[in-house]
């Protein structure tokens, strides 16, 4: 079993993303080891997003997405690519996320 941790992504406003960025919080399924419990909250180009904000926010919400270990890159690339409007990059995004598999393996 591993500790809880938060994810943070913030992308410059140059790029004029959709979101400015995301915060995830990720956690053990206790049900099964296998799997992971996650969720996430967004921030808008205006909101002036910091991470205790997104901490706070992201520990508010009630809903949890379970999705396998090996799927967390890719589950965090999809959040990259929402933020970034691109609909094809996804793919291209995990291989920067595969840092992650060492926090939870």
């Amino acid at each position: 079993m591993f500790k809880s941790f938060f994810i943070h992504r913030q992308y410059s406003a140059f790029l004029k993303p959709k979101f400015k960025g995301f915060t995830a919080y990720v956690e053990q399924d206790p049900d099964n080891s296998r799997m992971l419990k996650v969720r996430v909250t967004f921030c808008s180009r205006k909101d002036a997003f910091c991470k205790a904000t997104g901490r706070s926010t992201v520990l508010s919400k009630d809903k949890w997405t379970v999705i396998n270990k090996r799927d967390l890159p890719n589950w965090v690339s999809q959040c990259t690519a929402v933020c970034l409007n691109e609909s094809s990059g996804a793919d291209w995004f995990a291989q920067d996320e595969l840092f992650l598999l060492k926090y939870v393996v």
